[in-house]
């Protein structure tokens, strides 16, 4: 079982009330790390019980290793599943009278004054946390979700609702209007509780406080300048002083309508009223059972094809339920239309990374080639939080397409936010496969069509519902 004992430098000095209890965990400790447990020690340079920042090892800590132990939830032949072992050999320890870190093959000391590390990434934040009391938090916050904008005759208010940073909390909301910062919502200053006013204040051992209620996520400009509603933007700023994304405002109006648009089931036994193969064929491959439309490459005699929507949608919300098997590669792609003699659109990504790509992990490579749930081939997405599940179990997704607005989401977290008229957006299919296109996705009305790369997918519970401007 692994173990980080963590406590403060000073805790472990003579007369410390807590003196005789750390003694008694190093005791512990040097008895498994005898007996090769995985186990590490972590001490904070320059605190007592209160040990700051053991929050921000206990994160890196449970990324690092849960991945690492949980079985795999598609293998078919593991029907009482094990956790997976840990490496004896062929991992990095770190040593605990310096803090420097290591592979375990330089190791030339007795075992028992080294703590387990299991990779050179946690070695890292191990290392940071140990030498100089923090480990720096790299990665923007999410952006804020549905920015609301409300137009009165004297006054224009804002409402929103956000995330919270898992590394770095969320400091304030800063809120532009034609590109200029017009305000800023953030906490109340305590010297002791919260010196830095930050919208989340967190007690001297890292918690939040409790009972202390956040700020409302509004903001009122009371002069709007004849603004529009797209001219108001978001974001969010974590404490590590890192920016979002801007998050673009939409009109109440233009909101309330669209919650109250109905929705059109596209997966029930009638599929292939809402469905089609390619050229208005019949699809292969394709059944719905158990309340599930899924596709087998081994069924129709080995023929297989993709699923496209009879209709043509323009401004549209898409909710869908997936699952992909090992090594499973499909998407979903929208927007569909003739690009010489190629029916092309805008891709929904959806791929047992790992296996479709060995080893590539969004959340520790320094590659920043995003793979699920981002835009195919066009490099775009934001994985400062990582939603998706493991192969073999169900994720959500959702697509919105809306004019010059394209949106792709995973469990509830936005990755992609971005618009087709932007320089950004141009940029990205000049540099990919699609540079001979450059309208590729420009268009705002085609079909939408649920990808065979055979290897098999599953969908349930899609729906879609018509935007109206």
């Amino acid at each position: 079982m692994p173990i980080v004992f963590c406590y403060g430098e000073r805790e472990f000095q003579e007369g410390n009330r807590f003196y005789n209890l750390i003694a008694g965990v190093h005791n512990v400790f040097e008895y498994g790390r005898r007996n090769h447990a995985p186990w590490s020690l972590a001490v904070h340079p320059d605190s007592e019980h209160e040990n700051s920042q053991s929050r921000q090892l206990a994160l890196r800590f449970f990324d690092t290793m849960i991945p690492m132990r949980l079985p795999d939830p598609a293998d078919p032949n593991d029907s009482i599943p094990n956790l997976e072992s840990l490496p004896v050999k062929k991992h990095w320890i770190g040593l605990n009278s310096t803090f420097d870190i290591m592979e375990e093959s330089m190791l030339r000391v007795p075992v028992h004054e080294t703590s387990y590390l299991i990779n050179k990434s946690f070695g890292q934040d191990w290392e940071s946390f140990c030498k100089n009391g923090e480990i720096r938090d790299n990665s923007p916050p999410p952006s804020p979700l549905s920015l609301r904008v409300d137009q009165e005759k004297n006054q224009t208010t804002l409402q929103w609702n956000a995330f919270a940073d898992v590394e770095s909390g969320i400091q304030s909301f800063l809120i532009y209007r034609k590109g200029q910062i017009i305000g800023e919502i953030a906490g109340k200053l305590n010297r002791r509780w919260n010196p830095t006013g930050a919208y989340q204040a967190w007690n001297y051992s890292d918690q939040p406080l409790e009972g202390q209620e956040l700020p409302p996520m509004i903001f009122v400009d009371r002069d709007a300048n004849n603004a529009q509603a797209e001219d108001y933007q978001i974001t969010t700023v974590n404490k590590a002083g890192l920016e979002s994304k801007r998050t673009q405002g939409i009109r109440l109006s233009l909101w309330n309508q669209r919650l109250n648009t109905p929705w059109t089931n596209l997966s029930n036994q009638n599929f292939l009223q809402h469905w089609q193969g390619p050229g208005s064929q019949s699809p292969k491959g394709w059944r719905f059972e158990d309340n599930i439309l899924n596709m087998s490459p081994d069924r129709d005699n080995g023929q297989h094809t993709s699923l496209f929507s009879k209709e043509i949608y323009e401004d549209f919300e898409f909710q869908f339920q997936y699952r992909i098997g090992l090594g499973g590669n499909s998407g979903i792609k929208y927007r569909m239309q003739d690009y010489d003699g190629q029916y092309l659109g805008p891709e929904y990504q959806i791929l047992d990374d790992q296996q479709h790509y060995p080893g590539y992990n969004p959340a520790t490579s320094p590659d920043h080639h995003y793979i699920t749930a981002t835009l195919y081939v066009l490099e775009m997405g934001d994985w400062n939080m990582d939603a998706r599940h493991p192969p073999g179990t169900w994720n959500e997704g959702k697509i919105i397409s809306a004019g010059n607005k394209i949106e792709h989401w995973i469990n509830g977290v936005k990755i992609v936010d971005t618009r087709t008229h932007t320089k950004q957006f141009k940029e990205a299919i000049h540099k990919s496969k699609f540079k001979q296109w450059p309208h590729y996705g420009q268009n705002t009305a085609g079909r939408i069509m649920l990808q065979d790369h055979g290897t098999g997918v599953e969908f349930k519970n899609l729906k879609i519902k018509r935007l109206k401007n």
